[in-house]
């Protein structure tokens, strides 16, 4: 499934990746689940569909050279689904996208306990989601026909305001609106602002965001008085007690559930890091990462920009990638060490690196890694 995703991911420029999983009736305590993970990529010629699972087959050279091999992913992948008593196949359209499938046979056991909810039901709860991503809008409507909440769509500012007018019109006003974070070029939290009135306060709105920005943008959201966040993609569960606590005004479950990780604000020191890595890719997500807890990032790109820097001012940590032009992340990790020997205080340096080949390892640490 990661490398499905990871190929999805890689071969879309623009667009969605969607993982769909469903369930085959069960039959003697087993079941087969159905995964399908979609794109809006490329696409694969029909000619190129059956030997793209043989290893180290590539649809097109060209394709090799602009996005990067799949190498053994695919071919691994298939006889880990038939290792599963699985198949895997591909339906593509060239320019339009693909859809890789694949089986694999569970063990079926007992439903475990359901939540203890309130008595407080959302049937007949009547609630606008405005979002212009036509799958998100698919799972959203889903999810309420589920809880008997009757929804309202919209995919724009104005279209939105025209819904909610006429609900009233029809004396039928919404309860509650769920926004995502950014409806074309208008923000959702100040489109919220726009649309709240004295029957629909701030507090019956929910924002819907992306992992990215979550703790700035739920401090921004309690701030302005909205009802709550839900991250994308949104859980089943954390909507639906999210809805019943703004009907309530009461807690939605008996549970109480572990604080997800990316919400857990650690007592620590602001960390000075230097950052070695040339792929603009990584150096972006690893910028973002540490900068969301607080911490300064200097990039360089490469290892011999890494030992100037290392020499010119002092770090907290070093994360070294392993593999990059002009000197790599083993040599110059060599020569920060050796050129740093006398330091009161040793750096750390930590590896990223894609490899997982006996002895890399070994290798870092014998090259002074921590």
């Amino acid at each position: 499934l990661v490398n499905l995703v990871g190929n999805a991911i890689k071969f879309t420029e623009s667009g969605e990746v969607v993982v769909h999983v469903t369930a085959e009736p069960p039959e003697d305590g087993k079941a087969y689940l159905r995964f399908a993970v979609s794109d809006t990529g490329i696409g694969i010629p029909e000619e190129k569909q059956r030997i793209i699972f043989t290893a180290f087959q590539q649809a097109d050279s060209s394709t090799t050279r602009k996005y990067g091999g799949t190498g053994l992913g695919l071919a691994i992948s298939t006889q880990l689904v038939q290792q599963m008593h699985g198949r895997m196949w591909v339906e593509s359209e060239m320019n339009e996208g693909s859809t890789f499938f694949f089986t694999a046979l569970f063990t079926v056991r007992d439903a475990a306990t359901s939540k203890k909810r309130n008595a407080l039901r959302t049937k007949g709860v009547r609630a606008l989601v405005v979002d212009d991503n036509a799958m998100s809008m698919r799972f959203m409507r889903t999810l309420f026909e589920s809880w008997g909440v009757s929804a309202l769509e919209a995919t724009s500012a104005e279209e939105a305001r025209e819904q909610l007018d006429t609900a009233r019109g029809l004396g039928e006003p919404v309860s509650l609106v769920i926004i995502n974070a950014r409806i074309g070029d208008i923000d959702g939290m100040e489109l919220a602002g726009e649309l709240a009135t004295d029957d629909l306060p701030l507090s019956r709105f929910v924002i819907m965001l992306r992992t990215t920005n979550r703790h700035s943008e739920t401090v921004r959201a309690q701030s302005l008085g909205l009802g709550g966040v839900v991250t994308k993609p949104v859980r089943y569960s954390e909507l639906y007690d999210k809805l019943v606590n703004l009907l309530d005004d009461q807690p939605a479950t008996t549970i109480i559930e572990p604080v997800p990780a990316e919400d857990v604000r650690l007592d620590q020191r602001r960390l000075h890091v230097l950052l070695a890595e040339d792929n603009p890719v990584n150096q972006r997500v690893a910028v973002r990462t540490l900068e969301q807890v607080d911490h300064s990032v200097t990039v360089v790109p490469d290892g011999r920009q890494a030992i100037e820097a290392a020499q010119r001012e002092k770090f907290d940590v070093i994360l070294m990638d392993l593999q990059m032009p002009d000197i790599g992340g083993i040599e110059a990790t060599e020569r920060i060490r050796a050129l740093t020997a006398a330091d009161a205080v040793r750096t750390p340096i930590i590896a990223m690196t894609a490899h997982a080949l006996q002895g890399d390892r070994e290798r870092c640490l014998a090259a002074g890694m921590d």
